[in-house]
């Protein structure tokens, strides 16, 4: 099976998790989930940012789980090897259809239900390295595809998670609304009998 030497190619530079790296969304860096909510059909973007306590060696994965999906990726960090591959990228680097990978992907990350992923790496060959501090990726498009809440997950290749976001997908204004008129219409017809 060719998929095991390439990760374990992949694999082999894992960096160190003593640094934060924080997701943000539409700007604002590690917000409290409360406060992401977003409509069905409607976009955000997010980001990765670091807090510039280690430099940068990481190989990362940016994972969704749930109905929504992520894709396009800006990497703003200075290193020199740096990269961004969204799920079809991935997978046709590893040889493997996007259901495998991220089958995959699960069991190495030992996280369930991932819809979608990102493979990011962030490495400078100089000495020393830049250090991972800012604004490192930008420009994910994360897409609501359905209602529910949806986890967004950085981790590393050993699965250590750096950060997670719950976004929570509610039905548009409008849809609530009539859904809510509904229910009254219901209730007094009811009372009518």
């Amino acid at each position: 099976m060719k998929v095991i030497p390439i990760l374990a190619v992949i694999f082999t530079i894992v960096g160190t998790v003593d640094a934060s790296l924080l997701i943000s969304i539409d700007g604002v860096v590690d917000p409290p989930d409360t406060q992401v909510i977003i409509f069905p059909s409607e976009e955000v973007v997010v980001g990765i940012s670091g807090d510039g306590l280690t430099s940068g060696w990481q190989t990362l994965f940016l994972v969704v789980q749930g109905t929504a999906s992520i894709n396009g990726g800006n990497i703003l960090y200075p290193g020199s090897d740096c990269w961004y591959l969204d799920l079809e990228e991935f997978a046709d680097a590893i040889g493997e259809s996007p259901q495998d990978t991220l089958a995959l992907i699960s069991d190495v990350l030992a996280i369930d239900d991932i819809r979608d992923m990102s493979y990011i790496g962030l490495y400078d060959s100089a000495s020393p390295p830049a250090p991972l501090v800012g604004t490192l990726v930008t420009g994910i498009n994360f897409r609501c595809e359905d209602v529910g809440d949806v986890i967004l997950s950085l981790a590393d290749v050993e699965g250590n998670i750096f950060d997670q976001q719950v976004i929570h997908q509610i039905p548009e204004p409008t849809t609530l609304l009539l859904v809510c008129f509904g229910g009254l219409a219901l209730l007094k017809r009811s009372k009518c009998k």
